[in-house]
């Protein structure tokens, strides 16, 4: 016998809600941390590689930063590299473009999932949900869309 995730049922529920993770998915960050990472190097005289950038890909912030001083092995601490970082996107983060073929109209409930700060998710997102889809902070620090 069969497990049943090889014999799938014969018909689905409709979905309801869908999840997303916010950046390289909805939208394009991945241009400005990398002229971030270049630029953090380039005050060092290190160069941000194509190798390096394949092994921070999805690490969380610490450990990006700290991926990042030991593989151009920077003379700082990964704290310092982080805060460089971020001061370097923080204001460039609310004019990221979406990514292709993400349309807002298509989706009813829509989540997002983001492994950086709230602060640097609301920097990003809130500036284009808000004429959009019409948003509400929540206290629990939570947007219900829609």
């Amino acid at each position: 016998m069969f497990p049943h995730c090889c014999h799938p049922p014969k018909k689905f529920q409709p979905v309801t809600h869908v999840i997303f993770d916010l950046d390289g998915t909805i939208i394009d960050t991945e241009t400005i941390n990398q002229a971030a990472f270049r630029a953090i190097g380039e005050e060092y005289g290190k160069k941000f590689t194509v190798e390096m950038k394949n092994n921070i890909a999805g690490c969380v912030q610490k450990e990006t930063a700290r991926r990042l001083v030991e593989y151009m092995d920077l003379p700082i601490t990964p704290e310092e590299c982080l805060e460089t970082f971020l001061s370097f996107t923080r204001d460039k983060l609310p004019d990221c473009d979406y990514m292709p073929g993400v349309h807002w109209n298509m989706w009813n409930r829509l989540a997002l999932s983001c492994s950086k700060s709230l602060d640097l998710s609301e920097k990003k997102i809130v500036p284009k949900l808000a004429w959009q889809l019409g948003t509400s902070h929540k206290p629990n620090n939570h947007y219900e869309m829609g």
